[in-house]
């Protein structure tokens, strides 16, 4: 089954990896891995209609679905649950870290869209994101007043 690019889930997932990607430009070896904040994201994601409202309540709830087992920070395959996404964290603690550096980082970043339409939170995060990326984002935008 095709997967819809133009849902505000799959956008906060595209607009969060970017969001990562520009964090780790320095050091990719402590880039926290897609499958880590796709599974996170889509746990977290509540069927937000918009793409700004899906970004903050993804931020916000991310964290709560990492478990820990007997102190182990474990991020469960949804499809086969004793597999841990985070397998290697105990291995290279600074992936850990930089997962939960990351994380309050792109909340202080994304918490600035809160109550804006997609279109101007869109324009705002072009800073932090660039332009190419916000200009491939407005473009799947439904067009509608905003």
């Amino acid at each position: 089954m095709p997967v819809n690019s133009s849902t505000p889930l799959t956008q906060a997932i595209q607009i969060l990896k970017r969001h990562r990607d520009i964090e780790c430009l320095k050091d990719q070896s402590i880039k926290p891995i897609s499958i880590i904040l796709t599974t996170l994201a889509a746990h977290a994601y509540r069927g937000e209609p918009t793409l700004s409202a899906s970004l903050v309540t993804i931020l916000d709830r991310m964290a709560s679905y990492i478990e820990d087992r007997d102190g182990v920070k474990w991020i469960a395959n949804p499809v086969h649950p004793e597999e841990n996404f985070a397998d290697n964290w105990p291995k290279q603690p600074s992936r850990q870290l930089f997962f939960y550096e990351w994380l309050r980082k792109a909340q202080k970043d994304f918490g600035r869209i809160v109550g804006k339409s997609d279109r101007v939170a869109l324009t705002y995060l072009e800073e932090v994101l660039g332009r190419a990326v916000t200009d491939r984002a407005t473009k799947a935008l439904p067009s509608r007043p905003y």
